[in-house]
């Protein structure tokens, strides 16, 4: 469908120009006297190369929020990005890195292994002091990791050497420590990490993964939640990201993404 859209509107912005041509110079059909079928197959081909270019999958897209977010969707490593990094993580802000409370193969279980594993203290300390602000329910019989629990969608800002990270509870753990999260759920705290990076990137660019793509438990395909999160940026209220904010997307969910239809979208809509 957007391929035969893409079509028409070069074979129209073709025949437009040759039209303009034609009474700017009134010889110019005589040009192609005796060719004329050759001419329409050579445009026809041309029009079909351009929409199949204009079309084509993308690695990355670019999109103009508002006058003052600006906004990149790409692929790539999250962690070697520049500017601060948003990191879902579940509602007790656990730091055990197990493969049982935190998966090693999440962005949360990354985290620590990549910047804390040799310091694990200080992590956990950074985040009790960023959490005191914040009021807990106490899980007093939870057998592993932290006994406190906090609203989802809490954010905490944390910082190692000179990386910035925003920590967001965006997962409910229940008491075999499986993630949940219902969609109403999902969309709430999105809002709620919006409010937060807003607030408290101060004009430094924010990289935010696909937010509910892993396990997370919450029931959407990969495209619509991409779409989720673009459209809740969209509708923020006078949001402003002084250098703009980055989704990284793994390169997993490619075939589950279409970013050309993004685009699209967004070029016709603006």
């Amino acid at each position: 469908m957007l391929f035969f859209r893409s079509f028409f509107y070069v074979i129209g912005v073709v025949s437009a120009v040759l039209t303009i041509l034609s009474s700017v110079n009134k010889d110019f059909p005589r040009y192609f006297d005796g060719c004329a079928i050759q001419i329409y197959i050579t445009i026809a081909i041309i029009c079909f190369i351009v929409s199949l270019f204009l079309t084509r999958e993308r690695k990355s897209i670019g999109i103009k929020v508002s006058d003052r977010v600006h906004l990149k969707v790409k692929y790539g490593d999250i962690f070697s990005e520049k500017g601060i990094i948003v990191i879902p993580v579940n509602d007790f802000f656990d730091v055990l890195a197990d493969d049982k409370i935190i998966s090693r193969n999440t962005l949360h279980g990354k985290l620590i292994e990549k910047y804390f594993s040799d310091d694990i203290d200080f992590l956990n300390s950074e985040i009790e002091n960023r959490l005191s602000i914040y009021t807990g329910e106490l899980v007093s019989n939870r057998q592993d990791g932290n006994k406190v629990r906090y609203p989802l969608g809490t954010t905490i800002k944390i910082q190692k050497d000179n990386q910035v990270f925003f920590l967001v509870a965006f997962t409910r753990f229940d008491k075999n420590n499986r993630a949940q999260l219902t969609n109403l759920e999902y969309q709430e705290t999105v809002i709620k990490l919006i409010d937060f990076i807003e607030n408290n990137s101060n004009g430094y660019i924010v990289n935010m993964p696909l937010l509910g793509a892993g396990h997370s438990g919450v029931k959407a395909s990969k495209q619509r939640l991409l779409e989720f999160l673009i459209f809740s940026l969209k509708i923020k209220d006078n949001l402003t990201l002084v250098n703009g904010i980055n989704i990284i997307l793994y390169k997993s969910p490619k075939k589950d993404i279409s970013l050309k239809l993004i685009k699209y979208y967004y070029d016709v809509t603006k």
